[in-house]
């Protein structure tokens, strides 16, 4: 009974604690990045757990499933160009706390988009600045289903280090997409590595994660969506006594086939002009 108890409670200050901070201008809230403690298709993935990746979103384009994205506060997802670009803010619907696309939880929330922006130097040739921000319509509710994720700030270079990719993406190239929200760990690369596995990257605006040869990777269908790092007391004291946060290092965008790596769009890169739009829509 004492352990319910403490639960309860701790759940009572971290709901009211989400709606004090609750501010759609701003990004990197302390509850910003926490996973859900359940830990345990992508290519050569697995299975993620339920609610065990709060920021993953399913965007919908005129119903059909098209790409991720990852929540960056009550207000607002940020996914890759390439998902929206020169289309109506009309014609998109975002799901959060999602699992299996062909069936909703009772926790599962649904939003139209009222705008979308489009980094103005978005480029079709070569997926250059392959990022967007989406506006809902409507507030999404915040708990531990569906919660933002952290943003790396602008000096924050990542590389050498593993990461996480999670999505709905095909399991093969060419394959339909997954049904399922798999996850994949992939190793982030450094430039010299990334150059060499895609030549015309750019390493300021974007990196690579996973290598030739292991059949790891994400896959159509997973672009737009959040490609985390896990990193301790970023953020400050975090709530329920955790430390940990994830970072979204990058966002799906491209690659050469599937199952030998990809580019991913570097978001700290864009960490000013994220902030930037999203006080100045309102």
């Amino acid at each position: 009974m004492k352990i319910l108890k403490l639960f309860t409670f701790l759940m009572i200050d971290f709901i009211l604690a989400i709606e004090q901070w609750d501010d759609y201008t701003r990004v990197n809230a302390p509850y910003c990045g926490i996973k859900s403690e359940n830990d345990k298709k992508i290519v050569g993935g697995e299975e993620a757990n339920r609610g065990e990746w709060p920021w993953q979103i399913a965007i919908y384009f005129r119903n059909r499933f098209i790409c991720g994205g990852s929540l960056i506060n009550s207000m607002w997802i940020l996914t890759a160009a390439h998902c929206v670009y020169k289309q109506n803010s009309n014609s998109y619907a975002i799901v959060t706390g999602l699992h299996d696309l062909d069936n909703r939880d009772i926790y599962t929330q649904t939003r139209q988009i009222s705008q979308i922006i489009v980094h103005p130097s978005y480029s079709q040739i070569g997926f250059k600045n392959d990022i967007a921000l989406m506006r809902l319509s409507q507030k999404v509710i915040l708990n531990n289903q569906t919660l933002p994720v952290c943003l790396p700030l602008p000096y924050k270079y990542y590389s050498n280090v593993k990461s996480t990719a999670t999505g709905w993406g095909s399991i093969r190239s060419g394959g339909p997409v997954s049904k399922i929200l798999n996850e994949v760990e992939l190793p982030l690369l450094n430039d010299i590595d990334c150059l060499k596995l895609y030549p015309t990257v750019t390493p300021s605006i974007a990196l690579c994660a996973g290598n030739t040869g292991l059949n790891k990777d994400t896959c159509q269908g997973d672009s737009g969506g959040p490609l985390v790092v896990e990193e301790t007391n970023m953020i400050g004291k975090s709530l329920m006594k955790k430390e940990k946060h994830f970072f979204l290092a990058g966002i799906t965008s491209w690659g050469d086939g599937c199952g030998n790596g990809g580019v991913y769009t570097r978001t700290s890169n864009y960490y000013d002009w994220i902030k930037q739009n999203i006080r100045q829509t309102f």
